[in-house]
């Protein structure tokens, strides 16, 4: 499949969300890399090596297409530094699954995650479901393509 435009979400270097051209995105990827490295020292600080710990490379650079409809829908993501294909649901099917976005959860929730370093934009795209008192993460499934 070719794609005409790529998304980028900087996580460890300067910039914004964005929709690229794949040189762009593989530039951004390979910066990403190398902050990622740095900051998992802890050169960059404490806090930022912790973020790096939590976080990792996926999701800053990637594709996405569409797949199915209606209940079936998924969105299709190709992530360009680990190479993994994921099928994601979106946000309107996961609330309706139960699912809570971070500032949905209860507080006792959001302190038994443990992310204090993490940012609010760390946390805009991710969601969990209280699972026996337990907040437990949404994964995305992996793809059988």
């Amino acid at each position: 499949m070719r794609f005409n435009s790529y998304n980028v979400r900087p996580r460890y270097t300067p910039g914004s969300p964005a929709a690229v051209d794949r040189k762009t995105a593989e530039q951004v990827a390979r910066e990403e890399r190398d902050a990622y490295g740095h900051a998992l020292t802890g050169i960059m600080g404490e806090n930022e090596r912790e973020r790096a710990e939590l976080l990792g490379v996926e999701g800053i650079a990637y594709t996405l297409h569409e797949q199915g409809s209606g209940r079936r829908f998924r969105w299709v993501q190709t992530d360009l530094i680990t190479g993994r294909v994921t099928l994601r649901m979106q946000p309107s099917d996961l609330e309706r699954q139960g699912y809570l976005s971070f500032d949905q959860l209860p507080p006792w929730a959001r302190v038994a995650l443990g992310l204090g370093s993490l940012r609010r934009s760390d946390l805009g795209r991710r969601f969990w479901k209280i699972d026996g008192g337990t907040p437990v993460e949404y994964q995305a499934e992996e793809s059988k393509q």
